[in-house]
C-alpha cells in the first residue's frame, strides 16, 4: 500500500508541474510554442532518464527544469511579440508590432 502511494504522490507531482507550466506559458507569459516544445522535451527526456536510471539525480533533473523554465519566460518576454502579463511595462511597442503585421 505504501509503495502505491508513493507512486500516486510521484504521478499527482508530475501532473501538477506540466499543469502549472501550461498555465503560466499559455496563459500568463503566453510563451511561442516552439518554445514551449523545447520546455516540454527537456521536462520527458529529464524525468524519463531519472526515472528509468537515477541518473540525473531528482535534485539535477528538478534544477534543469526550474532553470529551462526561467529561460524561456526569458526569451519569451523579449520577442517583439510578447503580450503576456505586464506587456505594457515590458513590450510598449506591441502596438505598433501587431500594426506592421497586420498591414503585411
Amino acid at each position: 500500500m505504501a509503495i502505491v502511494l508513493q507512486e500516486s504522490r510521484f504521478a499527482a507531482t508530475v501532473i501538477a508541474i506540466v499543469t502549472i507550466h501550461f498555465f503560466l506559458f499559455c496563459n500568463v507569459f503566453r510563451i511561442q510554442r516552439s518554445l514551449e516544445l523545447v520546455w516540454a522535451g527537456l521536462f520527458v527526456g529529464f524525468v524519463g532518464l531519472s526515472i528509468a536510471t537515477g541518473i540525473p539525480p531528482w535534485v539535477v533533473t528538478i534544477l534543469i527544469i526550474a532553470a529551462t523554465t526561467l529561460t524561456v519566460i526569458g526569451i519569451g518576454i523579449r520577442k517583439p511579440s510578447y503580450h503576456g502579463v505586464f506587456w505594457r511595462m515590458i513590450n510598449p511597442k506591441l502596438p505598433d508590432w501587431w500594426n506592421q503585421q497586420t498591414r503585411n
